[in-house]
């Protein structure tokens, strides 16, 4: 493993148990943290052929226009939780079904553009409940990204795709748990600030 994968792989799963504890009780910052990973990750993937120096220079500039482009968006709250809710659905559903190779990117991104936009669109039906479902749904996929980073040499997996039917299994169920164990504290978190307000 290099370097960077070690650093990548921790700032990935720091943020998302830091999102996963957090995401309902500290909301904007947690999307400026959302909006600094997906703007990075997506400008660092997209930038594979450059030299590391630029690639990590040009996401990390994305990462912020991401950052406070989220943070800014507090008031539209509800509908980023969904988007990102329908977004994560989106990447797990192209990784379940084998969407991960470069000949079909334009699939995997037409499912995260119908899943952000449907999720978007009607999470905020879900009243206060889509905000934790949302960082929830996020902070497991950042943490099992992570792992991969993390832990790929060991388990013979590639970070952007995971080969065979079995590791997508173990990684989906690794997903489910995080996202699970997230949910009900931040939900259960939610109840009781709730409660006492009352």
């Amino acid at each position: 493993m290099s370097g960077g994968d070690l650093i990548w792989g921790l700032v990935l799963c720091g943020t998302g148990i830091f999102i996963g504890v957090y995401g309902e009780l500290l909301f904007r910052f947690v999307l400026a943290m959302i909006g600094f990973v997906a703007g990075f990750t997506a400008l660092y993937l997209l930038l594979g052929g450059q030299t590391a120096a630029l690639q990590i220079l040009i996401a990390v500039a994305a990462g912020g226009v991401g950052a406070l482009l989220l943070y800014r968006l507090v008031n539209f709250g509800l509908y980023v939780a969904g988007g990102a809710l329908g977004a994560v659905l989106g990447l797990v559903i192209a990784g379940l079904i084998g969407l991960g190779s470069s000949s079909h990117t334009w699939l995997t991104i037409l499912l995260i553009a119908v899943g952000t936009g449907g999720a978007g669109f009607f999470g905020p039906r879900l009243g206060a409940m889509i905000i934790p479902l949302g960082t929830s749904a996020v902070a497991a996929f950042t943490v099992v990204y992570g792992y991969v980073v993390l832990f790929q040499s060991t388990y013979g997996l590639d970070a952007s795709d995971p080969g065979d039917a079995n590791s997508r299994k173990s990684l989906l169920v690794l997903l489910l748990l995080f996202f699970g164990m997230a949910f009900l504290s931040q939900w259960n978190i939610a109840k009781l600030r709730m409660r006492l307000r009352h």
